[in-house]
């Protein structure tokens, strides 16, 4: 499985940082207006330990570009618990925030 690269090819992460302190970057080429897309961030160091609050410790962010500008920012709910956060969704081209942290 290439997680550099979405299924449709469109997605690609074009900085993956594994030193923990990012910043990461994403880039998706088109978005389908009939299509929904979901933002998800793991912290795959500490996905053993369902009660991690190491995310949300190092105020993990999110920023969300269109059009070469800054549209919305997302910060991990302080002091959740769990090593994946489902921070925001694209529905019919409007991004919908969902910020919510779970163990897996």
């Amino acid at each position: 499985m290439d997680m550099r690269t979405a299924d449709d090819g469109n997605a690609v992460l074009d900085r993956d940082d594994r030193t923990g302190y990012g910043p990461e970057t994403i880039t998706i080429g088109k978005t389908e207006q009939t299509a929904a897309y979901t933002c998800y961030v793991h912290d795959y160091t500490n996905r053993s330990s369902t009660e991690s609050t190491v995310m949300a410790q190092n105020g993990a962010t999110v920023r969300v570009y269109s059009n070469n500008r800054l549209i919305n920012t997302f910060r991990i709910p302080e002091n959740a618990k769990g090593t994946k956060w489902n921070v925001f969704k694209i529905e019919r081209g409007v991004v919908v925030p969902v910020n919510a942290v779970t163990a897996k």
